[in-house]
């Protein structure tokens, strides 16, 4: 399947999801550095789609789970639910969020809430969830380290000698 075909059959399994107004409201949320909460589901579903399809598992339900792994509407840089640390607190807000708007597989679900393994509670019960969560350490790290081109840190560093030499 070329990546063509292989994007038209992931916008087939998730167009539902793609369209609803809860989903299209993570992009008004900053995920990584530049990177929305949408950008980055949408980064992590199409991974987790290709992955599960070239291993011949339930690429649909890779690609769903992986779109709404993120689904909490809080800024986490600054707040986020008032019992527990982000890190193992947002799958469960975000399962919850996903079983409100939408009908889940349990697959999705384990997707959803065991996806920060193995910093979460949850662990992953499926091969789809593994691909999910790996999908989405790999965006993450992508997405972290394009804010450090070589180019941004000599400007961060000519910065600081500028100010260390102001000091004076």
């Amino acid at each position: 399947m070329s990546r063509d075909d292989s994007f038209e059959a992931f916008l087939r399994e998730t167009e539902d999801l793609l369209a609803h107004p809860k989903v299209q409201a993570l992009g008004d949320y900053q995920q990584h550095g530049s990177v929305s909460r949408l950008d980055h589901s949408l980064y992590v579903a199409y991974m987790s789609f290709r992955i599960a399809a070239r291993l011949g598992l339930r690429a649909r339900e890779a690609a769903r789970g992986g779109l709404l792994h993120d689904l909490f509407f809080y800024d986490w840089h600054v707040s986020g639910p008032t019992c527990g640390n982000h890190a193992h607190r947002h799958p469960l807000v975000a399962l919850q969020n996903a079983r409100q708007y939408f009908t889940l597989t349990p697959r999705e679900e384990n997707i959803i809430e065991s996806h920060m393994f193995p910093l979460g509670y949850t662990l992953p019960r499926y091969a789809e969830s593994f691909v999910v969560t790996f999908s989405d350490k790999v965006c993450a790290t992508v997405e972290v380290a394009s804010q450090f081109t070589p180019a941004q840190l000599r400007r961060r560093l000519a910065a600081r000698r500028r100010v260390a030499y102001a000091r004076r």
